[in-house]
């Protein structure tokens, strides 16, 4: 059977089986690329953005919580803390882009179960962070930022005129004159009032009015130091104690005065320092207890995904590998049938092909036999066909002969017509010479148009002999070749 094949058939199968082996391992490439191609995918555009976006989320939250907690500061001015919630916006941008990012990924068993348990404490989280912020807020209202400070600045300003007090005291009892306190400007307080504009807690209702009302009661209490102290250096006589008794009650009512607008702004000053503790307590203990709830979640979630790249990663190796084996195991196993069916198909070819050959011998040496008898025929031929040629030659040049000679006689004749036009013009008497002339003339016209018809006649005619004798010469060249 396979004797009788075509040759024809045995090439296409041939191409067949090869085409059929590069598309065995094709496939198996493809195969291979798909698969890895999927896990790169479940990476690229899953676990990654997934991994990164809940990341983010983690961190934004962090953030959030270290503005939280640098509010909590006290040595924040009005711009710092600005500076913060400007912060806190952008965070929350982020933070909720990023979230969104996230909340659109496919998730899978244990990462949505983790998801929808995070969801209710993330909330509960936004809610106490919210409250965090507005407890800020209203420390921000009060204008006190830092209350411990300046509770601390009134606690010297009591102290200052206390002091002055004792020293009234010591001054009208013992006559012991000392220097100071009669300044309103000069003392701790004095000194406060004149920056106090300048102040944050300026913008304080309460703190504002309550050193508008104190004003003119702590001016009273220093010049009543002056009087007093004027009034000791005075003989005694009971005229100066009573004098000193009404100044005495009177410094003392100013300072009484003064105290309780001290007390008024101190008051304001703990009303903000409660603030501060109201919010310390709530950032540091129940939004710290909201965040330790929900950020090992997202600890879960990120584990989760890291774990989702690995497991991927791993599959992706192990397939490439398959993929790999499968593709060299199929192109060896594809060279060797090549080679085998090519092998097969060369030895089958070369025997086919040497019958031809054999055969194409036996007619090459019958056609080299029949080839020398044409060759000696085509001899004879081309001797016939040189005589007739040179025949030809001489009847052309016999035939140029004749044509030159046809040529001498219309010269001839030319001439002639030119001699009788002459004759013609030097006898012009004799009618009847000239016509008969002129007969003759026209005869000879005539006959001069017939001659040059048979010149033209001639020329062609030894045209033709010449071209005959041309391809006769060609042809006997060729049957002498």
């Amino acid at each position: 059977m396979k004797k009788n094949m075509k040759l024809s058939t045995k090439l296409i199968g041939g191409f067949v089986i090869v085409a059929a082996i590069a598309a065995a391992v094709g496939g198996i490439g493809w195969w291979g690329v798909s698969v890895v191609n999927g896990h790169v995918n479940v990476i690229g555009t899953e676990v990654m953005p997934a991994l990164s976006s809940i990341q983010n989320v983690k961190k934004e939250l962090e953030s959030l919580r270290v503005v939280q907690r640098t509010l909590l500061s006290e040595s924040l001015t009005v711009a710092d803390r600005q500076r913060q919630y400007e912060r806190l916006a952008a965070i929350r941008k982020v933070y909720g882009e990023q979230f969104k990012i996230y909340e659109a990924m496919p998730k899978r068993g244990k990462e949505q179960e983790i998801w929808d348990k995070f969801l209710p404490l993330l909330n509960e989280w936004k809610v106490s962070n919210d409250e965090g912020f507005k407890l800020g807020h209203d420390m921000d209202d009060t204008h006190i930022l830092n209350p411990n400070a300046l509770q601390c600045k009134f606690q010297v300003f009591r102290g200052d005129h206390y002091k002055a007090i004792s020293s009234v005291g010591e001054m009208i009892m013992h006559h012991e004159i000392f220097e100071g306190g009669d300044d309103h400007t000069a003392c701790a307080f004095g000194k406060y009032l004149q920056g106090f504009e300048k102040t944050d807690e300026a913008k304080n209702p309460t703190v504002a009015n309550a050193v508008q009302r104190i004003q003119p009661f702590h001016r009273q209490f220093h010049t009543t130091v002056a009087e007093i102290r004027n009034e000791v250096k005075q003989p005694e006589s009971p005229e100066r104690t009573k004098k000193l008794e009404e100044l005495y009650d009177k410094i003392k009512a100013a300072a009484e005065e003064t105290f309780k607008e001290f007390g008024v702004m101190s008051g304001e000053i703990a009303k903000a320092q409660d603030i501060i503790d109201k919010t310390g307590h709530h950032v540091m203990v129940v939004t710290r207890a909201k965040q330790e709830a929900a950020v090992p979640l997202l600890d879960g979630l990120i584990e989760i995904n890291n774990q989702t790249a690995k497991t991927a990663v791993e599959q992706a190796g192990k397939d490439g590998g398959n993929a790999i084996f499968m593709t060299v195991s199929a192109v060896v196993l594809g060279v060797i049938i090549a080679l085998a069916f090519g092998i097969i198909l060369s030895v089958s070819l070369s025997k086919a092909l040497n019958r031809i050959i054999a055969n194409l011998g036996e007619g090459s040496d019958q056609v080299a036999a029949a080839s020398g008898q044409i060759s000696s025929a085509s001899q004879s031929l081309a001797e016939g066909a040189t005589e007739q040629a040179a025949s030809l030659e001489e009847t052309s040049s016999a035939l140029e002969e004749m044509a030159s000679m046809t040529r001498q006689n219309a010269d001839n004749a030319g001439n002639a017509n030119t001699m009788m036009g002459e004759t013609k013009s030097q006898v012009g008497n004799g009618a009847v010479a000239v016509n008969n002339m002129a007969s003759a003339m026209g005869e000879i016209s005539q006959s001069s148009d017939q001659i040059s018809k048979i010149i033209k006649t001639i020329e062609e005619i030894a045209f033709q002999t010449n071209l005959l004798a041309l391809n006769a010469a060609v042809e006997a060249a060729r049957a002498g070749d």
